[in-house]
């Protein structure tokens, strides 16, 4: 999980995260992530695993400070994307 953390969610930005320790909110995205897919099991596995990534993702990206600025899904609601 750290390598995910670091490549997909920090990419080189531990600086960004102000007060926060890195491996603190390494531990925070991983634990929380674990934590979802255990209710998922829990819930039946009812909706597809992507849904539950992209649950996910919109709960958790908008604490990160650089979020929408080239985020994973940065342009996604912006006028013209996916044209």
């Amino acid at each position: 999980m750290d390598q995910f953390t670091d490549r997909y969610i920090l990419r080189g930005r531990e600086g960004e995260l102000g007060r926060a320790d890195p491996a603190f909110f390494k531990n925070h995205i991983s634990s929380s992530f674990i934590e979802a897919v255990r209710w998922w099991f829990s819930q039946g596995q009812r909706t597809a695993p992507r849904d539950l990534a992209e649950e996910y993702a919109d709960l958790i990206l908008p604490i990160l400070p650089w979020q929408g600025e080239d985020g994973p899904r940065a342009g996604e609601n912006k006028p013209g994307a996916g044209e």
